[in-house]
């Protein structure tokens, strides 16, 4: 029985190469974990509960642009080898992802249109270990902070061993300590499929237990060295950092560090009314930060952010225009909560879009570094175009300043790549040598952070990098451009 078509077909495939590849895919998975993003299936964005697995639910974009042609459901870390395989000998490019909740960011969406989408977590979700002793866990890509959470409460290890969450729980474990770096701090071993499905252990995990000597198991199922989750480094050199948002292996297992039970803690919240205040509060955090006085990260938050968690902006006022600052005044007063305003640049160019500026400064052990929220309506093309040329103009803005940006949705990632060009680009070069190095057929997540392959015209690839031109051929008007 033919197949469906996809509603993009992968670069350079045609429709006869996508039946051929989607024969042979299924000989590995099964007909039930594998399935074709066809025309005539609507694109559903789903809700953060249950997120959309081919397409951006947050797009910046046509929802058409970034979309996968089929999604496929690994079962083990032997398929996940078997898929790069055939992937490799067919030219078919993949885009693995966890469980699908990269919100605002790009979801479950691919860089590169008619991608192949592999989700990891639906059938890879077990907890292979929890260790009391070492304070660690062992787990798959599919394991969320709310389940190893249930998982601890089921056990009876919730009253000895705690886990450091999100603000979304339901995010991968795996997923979050790869692309936010305090996490990464606590993770300790990785088992990796890289871009040829050669299967690597690193750090003490390359190092094998005398109980895998003279095994028939797969390399996976071999019993791993007891150390694994004990210490980062090995002998060297220290190869984690490689598979932290790159496209350079697909993370299968990992180790995460857990936090012996304290005993308790004390929650704060602390607000202050004057926009002159931010300054102070952060000077008198730093210190604290440094000598470990708080040892997590503190954060300092805009009033809209906490107002959008207690409801909409049609629950505050009538206006779809930003909000003035007697208006957010109010919203603090009905709140009970304090407010701070920053009134520099960033609130300039908000304000220059139409648009409310929702951030947070979230504190570091050595820095601080902003998050900023760019709320649009994804079903309004004017006021996509609106957040594209802001979000855009704040990435020139802070390069400008020297400071840079550390993760952001799939449109960006090239301009924010080509603002790292310390020394004619020398990082850009390396990360780019060791990308046709590992995958030289260039198939796992072609353009992840700005890295494309040497089969891909770069140039050909890189989305618009100032959306100013477009606006004012749409007759949008703007304050300043």
């Amino acid at each position: 029985m033919p197949h469906a078509q996809p509603r993009r077909l992968p670069p350079g495939f045609t429709s006869e190469d996508f039946a051929a590849f989607v024969k042979a895919i299924i000989r590995i998975v099964g007909d039930e974990n594998f399935s074709i993003v066809s025309a005539d299936v609507e694109l559903k964005d789903g809700d953060y509960v249950n997120p959309c697995k081919a397409h951006d639910m947050h797009a910046v974009y046509d929802k058409e642009f970034f979309v996968s042609c089929a999604v496929v459901h690994p079962r083990t870390v032997t398929e996940v080898q078997e898929i790069m395989r055939l992937c490799n000998k067919m030219q078919m490019p993949v885009w693995p992802y966890s469980v699908g909740r990269n919100t605002g960011y790009g979801g479950a969406a691919p860089r590169v249109p008619g991608t192949l989408g592999m989700e990891l977590g639906r059938h890879m979700n077990r907890i292979h270990e929890v260790n009391v002793d070492g304070a660690y866990a062992l787990v798959e890509p599919g394991v969320t902070f709310f389940s190893l959470y249930d998982h601890l409460v089921k056990t009876g290890l919730d009253e000895q061993l705690w886990l450091d969450v999100p603000d979304l729980g339901g995010g991968s474990i795996i997923g979050r300590h790869q692309s936010d770096f305090y996490h990464f701090m606590m993770h300790c071993g990785m088992e990796v499929v890289l871009p040829d499905g050669t299967l690597v252990r690193t750090g003490m995990g390359s190092l094998p237990d005398p109980a895998s000597r003279n095994s028939n198991l797969s390399a996976d199922q071999q019993p791993p060295n007891k150390a694994w989750q004990l210490f980062n480094y090995g002998f060297g050199p220290y190869n984690d950092g490689l598979f932290t948002q790159s496209s350079l292996g697909i993370v299968v297992k990992m180790g995460v560090w857990l936090m012996p039970n304290p005993g308790g803690y004390q929650a704060y919240m602390i607000t202050f009314p004057r926009d002159e205040d931010l300054g102070a509060i952060v000077d008198i955090i730093r210190p604290l930060r440094l000598q470990m006085v708080l040892q997590n990260v503190p954060t300092i938050r805009h009033i809209l952010l906490d107002a959008a968690v207690a409801g909409d902006k049609a629950s505050y006022t009538d206006k779809t225009s930003p909000l003035s600052g007697d208006e957010l005044d109010a919203i603090a007063a009905k709140l009970d909560l304090g407010r701070w305003n920053f009134y520099g640049a960033v609130y300039r160019r908000f304000a220059e879009a139409g648009l409310d500026f929702i951030g947070t400064f979230t504190i570091g052990m050595r820095e601080m570094h902003h998050i900023v929220c760019v709320v649009f309506n994804r079903e309004d093309p004017q006021q996509r175009l609106r957040a594209r040329w802001l979000t855009r103009q704040l990435i020139k803005d802070c390069a400008e300043h020297g400071w840079g940006e550390y993760r952001t949705h799939l449109a960006l990632m090239d301009q924010i790549a080509g603002t790292y060009n310390f020394n004619n680009s020398s990082q850009m070069k390396l990360n780019e040598t060791i990308k046709n190095a590992l995958d030289p057929n260039g198939i796992l997540a072609p353009g992840k952070n700005g890295i494309w392959p040497a089969k891909y015209d770069k140039r050909a690839w890189v989305l618009e990098k100032d959306e100013a031109d477009k606006l004012l051929f749409a007759g949008i008007p703007m304050t300043r451009l």
